[in-house]
């Protein structure tokens, strides 16, 4: 094969010019790789011989040519005399020398009974299934014996396991750590094998949670960009994971490593979903770690600081409106993205815009550009410095804005305390709706505006079904029995009638406001409804009397 190839050649290399550093340097590579580690390690010692005082490859050479012998204590010193040589430079030598630690960890006598302790769990949980499936009972008798025969032995590698661990260094348990975190020992923890163990420490939570939990802590500590944690990062993440619950990696670390090993972890199914989809679990991660490195970028700190005109550290409606004109030049759709931005971006008791948030709107506004925020950072920060004037006309399309947003806002914040569950588009169509039916204005929906709307679009309907419909509609949401229905209200019953219906709300909002405005009800229903809505509503009036006196709602 090729590495034979390169044998022959580099010794061809070395008969030529034997005192050549960088051929052995290259041929100890080609042996290592080709399974001699013996010749490797005559090759390295060689190099180390004939390089100049510089030459720090050579440490690396004779540390893996050592790593593949085995001798990992050689190996370790070797490649501590490296980075001593060279501190300035000693990365690689650095990242080499935490393998050969993992390594010699993963060959020791403690982690041979971690998984000892393991795979004799799995195979008993495997024989107890059987036992309870068996068909007879010398078949149920033979399966719980081997059973117990493999808990017994389960036992026995995890207490030789707890023993040991009481005489491991912090460094040894946080290597063991890594390795049964790293489900693949491919040397690094991605966000589906984070996933698991996190799912392992809180039982509780779903799939779906325990990788998006894993995503964002892979994100925060992956230094390389790579999507994965290497060992390093794996114990920055750990103790900072530590130092949040308030307590040192030495008091926790072995709890962790326990739990980690004993308690249950994905279904089957669920280690299947990661596999299929891993690809896209290490794309959204690499998507989060663009967002932190946004968040963090002096750019955007000073685009945040030129939004927040007062200072307070928050975003409220009038600044966040300006901010964007100032982008834009357009008030009016700046003033509408203000309003959509804070009502659905924001919490109900707050309604302003925090730092995370204004990345959020920032970068979706880069987004939708196409550009990336590095390429649109400094045109957007000189939009902000140049201070447009404001117009009568955008001042208009300002105050405008600010009133839609208030009352918006307030309409939100009774819906929520009422437990209404809509969004703040559905409430503006909502809202919309309400006006047109409210033909006096008087901000309540009286029994006869209320069958006056309703029957547009109820015309297949007799009217007596219709005024039942519409009795029944004002009884069961009139929730301060004043036979009217306020927005609230009124949200509430169409929300509960488009369930009803099993039609989306907001096709059924569209469709009654277009049928509001382009028809009318006969002038004979009209004259009908109004001479009926008086007794009708002293008769709804009675029917509430009745369920409140019964202790019904």
């Amino acid at each position: 094969g090729k590495t034979e190839e390169a044998i022959v050649m580099y010794t061809k290399a070395i008969e030529a010019d034997p005192a050549n550093h960088i051929y052995y340097s290259n041929r100890s590579a080609a042996y290592l790789k080709n399974g001699n580690a013996a010749e490797a390690l005559s090759d390295a010692d060689k190099c180390m011989e004939l390089a100049p005082p510089e030459f720090k490859k050579g440490y690396s050479r004779k540390g893996a040519a050592l790593q593949g012998l085995k001798k990992y204590d050689e190996s370790i010193a070797v490649l501590e005399e490296g980075i001593a040589k060279f501190p300035d430079d000693a990365d690689k030598l650095k990242d080499e020398l935490e393998k050969v630690k993992l390594a010699k960890e993963s060959g020791s006598d403690i982690a041979q009974a971690a998984r000892n302790s393991k795979a004799s769990m799995m195979a008993s949980m495997s024989r107890q299934k059987k036992a309870a499936s068996s068909e007879n009972m010398s078949s149920f008798v033979a399966q719980a014996k081997v059973s117990l025969q493999l808990q017994i032995f389960a036992l026995s590698a995890q207490l030789e396991l707890i023993e040991a661990l009481a005489e491991m260094t912090d460094e040894q348990k946080m290597q063991m750590l890594f390795q049964l975190v790293d489900v693949d020992q491919d040397g690094k923890v991605d966000a589906r094998e984070l996933a698991e163990a996190i799912k392992k420490r809180n039982s509780d939570l779903s799939f779906a949670d325990s990788v998006e939990a894993a995503i964002t802590m892979v994100a925060a500590f992956d230094e390389d960009h790579d999507a994965r944690l290497e060992f390093s990062e794996f114990s920055t993440f750990i103790t900072t994971f530590a130092e949040t619950m308030e307590v040192s990696f030495h008091e926790m670390s072995e709890f962790l490593i326990l739990q980690n090993l004993f308690e249950e972890g994905n279904t089957m199914e669920e280690d299947v979903a990661g596999i299929v989809a891993e690809e896209v679990i290490n794309e959204a991660v690499l998507e989060q770690e663009d967002v932190y490195d946004v968040m963090t970028d002096p750019r955007m700190i000073a685009l945040f600081a030129l939004f927040d005109k007062d200072g307070t550290g928050d975003i409220d409606f009038r600044e966040a409106a300006v901010g964007l004109f100032q982008l834009t030049d357009e008030m009016e759709d700046a003033a509408k993205s203000a309003v959509t931005v804070l009502l659905m971006m924001t919490e109900v008791d707050d309604r302003t815009l925090g730092y995370e948030q204004f990345v959020q709107l920032i970068m979706s506004i880069v987004s939708a550009s196409g550009m990336k925020f590095e390429e649109a950072a400094d045109d957007m920060t000189l939009a902000m410095l140049q201070e447009k004037k404001i117009s009568e006309e955008d001042l208009l399309n300002l105050m405008v804005g600010e009133a839609i947003y208030t009352e918006a806002k307030e309409m939100i914040v009774e819906a929520t305390e009422a437990a209404l569950v809509v969004d703040a588009l559905q409430l503006g169509r909502l809202h919309k709706l309400f006006e047109l039916w409210d033909s006096d204005n008087n901000g309540q929906i009286s029994f006869e505006e209320l069958i006056n709307g309703m029957r547009k679009f109820q015309g297949s309907l007799d009217i007596d079904e219709s005024i039942q419909r519409t009795a029944l509609v004002m009884i069961g949401f009139d929730e301060d029995d004043s036979q009217t229905l306020d927005k609230v209200e009124f949200a509430k019953a169409m929300v509960q009638y488009a369930k009803g219906a099993e039609v989306p709300l907001d096709e059924l909002v569209d469709f009654m406001c277009v049928v509001s405005v382009m028809e009318e009800n006969s002038p004979q229903e009209k004259a009908f409804f109004h001479a009926i809505a008086g007794q009708a509503t002293e008769d709804i009036k009675m029917i509430e009397k009745e369920m409140e006196s019964l202790g019904l709602e």
